[in-house]
């Protein structure tokens, strides 16, 4: 009897959990600007005052159902592209294992920069394709 109130008071934490981060990341940002720098697009979004810096890549869907737009409100999941680990010859140069840098470079002629004042971070949004939003 004792395992499984052990068991089920971990599978409750568990789904607490996995909720709390879910609603987390999955909430409603408002569109304030989108820009262009080569092939990527840079969106700026607002969430209850906190600003953020969406990068995503240019790319063609023709068949794109659901398009992000200015002034528009969105459900996205946000992953900040400091978190992730990034290689570079081989070496882990990721927010874990160096300082923070202010811009990055995502080929070689694209370079997107933190802005101080308001956007500490940059990131990526699962399931966005340029400014299509694949269901």
């Amino acid at each position: 009897m004792k395992y499984i109130f052990y068991l089920l008071a971990t599978l409750f934490i568990y789904c607490c959990y996995t909720y709390r981060q879910t609603s987390k990341n999955n909430q409603l940002f408002s569109i304030y600007k989108i820009d262009s720098i080569n092939n990527y697009y840079v969106i700026y979004a607002e969430k209850q005052d906190t600003f953020y810096k969406i990068v995503s890549k240019k790319e063609q869907d023709k068949y794109c159902r659901r398009k992000i737009r200015l002034n528009g409100k969105y459900k996205l999941n946000l992953n900040s592209i400091w978190e992730q680990d990034m290689y570079i010859n081989g070496v882990n140069v990721g927010l874990k294992q160096t300082p923070r840098v202010n811009c990055i470079g995502f080929d070689e002629n694209t370079f997107i920069c933190l802005e101080k004042d308001s956007i500490n971070d940059l990131y990526v949004v699962e399931k966005l394709n340029g400014l299509c939003i694949v269901e």
